[in-house]
């Protein structure tokens, strides 16, 4: 009796392991092992700078090859890491679905990738509606096995909140630890981009899921208030572009040398110095520029921060990144950047 209760015992646990991976037995003792089933989450969103169409659409897991690799990587043998891949995956609005399969909640990359195909539906002075080819505008989201859609927006303003998140190195691998890092990202970037302190939770949203629609006469009567801030803000990021850089390098320059400014090194003392030239050049352009972008699509107490007001702004948002230091620890130095010229619609 003592054996085979043993025996029993061990037989239900093996059989309990094996309904967990996936062990189907078809008779005669044998069986056959199958995956666990994958569940599909369906990430949707528009692409903005503004409206990005026939741009390919990628979701990453995070560190992998997929989130690095250039557009033409993606097709027959995508990079490792790809979770979904769709060419041409923007339509004329800038709208995009893709369907994920996940073995686990997890955070995704969504990159939107621009190619000599892609068109943008023109929201600033200077624009020109073929000039988006190579650029890269991203986002970072959380995706869980029991919630089958999940809104991902992705415009300049979610980029540089993911370059930034990335940077500062927070925990990403639970929801609750994404939660953090993404609010302190967004919270960090929003300060440096002159929103006031809580705006954007107040309204209930953050850089990484708040809605940015094209800037236009339409946005000025279909948006509310802090759409209609964020929508002017990001398309006046399209002024930073000259006769020497190209749209898509312009974009991933201020992306990076936000996330690298915000993301400083504190001494041995407990001090911070940050040097914000790598910024203030494109902040002055885009401060000039907001302004009329504004006035067209109706978004009021919108104000880029730009020359010493930069390094006043960059303090507060290292602050808001969590690291353990006060204004009062921080040297801000460097350029403050030239002005820009003001910039209008298209």
């Amino acid at each position: 009796m003592k054996f085979t209760f043993k025996q029993t015992a061990l037989t239900l646990a093996l059989a309990g392991s094996l309904s967990l991976t996936g062990c189907n037995f078809i008779g005669d003792g044998d069986s056959v092992f199958t995956a666990a089933p994958l569940d599909v989450v369906t990430i949707d969103g528009t692409a903005s700078k503004g409206a990005l169409e026939k741009a390919t659409v990628v979701a990453c897991e995070v560190g992998t090859a997929c989130e690095t690799a250039a557009v033409a990587a993606f097709g027959t043998n995508n990079p490792a890491g790809t979770l979904a891949y769709k060419a041409d995956g923007t339509d004329v609005n800038g709208l995009y679905s893709l369907d994920v399969s996940i073995e686990a909640d997890k955070a995704v990359i969504v990159r939107v990738l621009a190619d000599a195909n892609t068109t943008q539906t023109c929201d600033y002075d200077g624009c020109v509606a073929d000039d988006v080819k190579d650029i890269e505008l991203k986002t970072i989201t959380f995706v869980k096995q029991d919630t089958p859609t999940v809104s991902a927006p992705v415009n300049v303003l979610s980029t540089i909140a993911t370059d930034t998140l990335k940077s500062l190195g927070g925990g990403i691998t639970t929801e609750a630890d994404f939660k953090d890092s993404a609010a302190s990202a967004s919270d960090s970037v929003a300060a440096l981009l002159g929103l006031a302190d809580n705006e954007l939770t107040d309204a209930g949203t953050s850089l990484f899921d708040a809605k940015v629609t094209t800037a236009s006469l339409d946005a000025s009567s279909s948006s509310d208030a802090i759409t209609k801030k964020l929508t002017a803000i990001n398309a006046s990021f399209g002024v930073t572009k000259d006769s020497t850089t190209t749209l898509a390098t312009a974009i991933k320059n201020v992306s990076t040398g936000v996330a690298t400014t915000l993301s400083p090194v504190v001494g041995t003392d407990g001090k911070v110095s940050v040097d914000t030239s790598s910024i203030a050049t494109a902040f002055t352009k885009v401060s000039a520029a907001v302004a009329t972008i504004a006035t067209t699509v109706g978004a009021t107490n919108v104000t880029v921060p730009d020359g010493a007001a930069i390094q006043e702004k960059v303090k507060d948002a290292i602050v808001k990144t969590g690291v353990n230091v006060s204004v009062d620890d921080i040297t801000a130095t460097g350029s403050t950047g030239t002005t820009g010229t003001t910039g209008g619609t298209n």
